[in-house]
């Protein structure tokens, strides 16, 4: 039922993420038994919101560069296998580092590993949305 529409979206639609990387596990994704999604978990797993790639196409901000590591394009993927500021974060959550052909099966291999994905998600992406709403404040001024 769901599974038609999500494969005819088009590279227009916002989802070309979250199709690839739940799509082939689509049927496991559905019968689950367990694991819901808040807000950050799906943002991690959307690539939206607090990402600088995401910010600076719809005309928020002026770089798609990673502040928290200083190297690389601050995206969904990045976050997830390679930026360095969540290394420590990242190391409990499989014996090599996830990246996006992973970590759903990760989630869906038992409860426990989507608690930690979920916390993953929640821990990184909370300090995201405070450096995001920093840098929409401003420097701070001695006046």
């Amino acid at each position: 039922m769901w599974r038609a529409p999500i494969e005819e979206m088009g590279p227009e639609d916002s989802a070309p993420r979250t199709r690839g990387i739940i799509l082939p596990h689509f049927f496991e994704w559905m019968s689950r038994d367990f694991g819901g999604l808040s807000f950050r978990l799906t943002q991690l797993l959307t690539g939206h919101e607090c990402f600088s790639v995401y910010l600076k196409r719809i005309g928020r901000y002026y770089s798609d560069g990673c502040e928290h590591c200083k190297f690389g394009t601050d995206d969904a993927s990045h976050t997830l296998a390679d930026c360095e500021a969540w290394s420590f974060l990242r190391n409990v959550l499989s014996d090599s580092a996830p990246n996006d052909e992973s970590i759903v099966p990760i989630m869906l291999s038992s409860e426990e590993n989507w608690r930690l994905v979920a916390s993953f998600a929640e821990d990184v992406m909370f300090v995201k949305e405070c450096a995001e709403r920093a840098r929409q404040r401003g420097p701070l001024s001695d006046g």
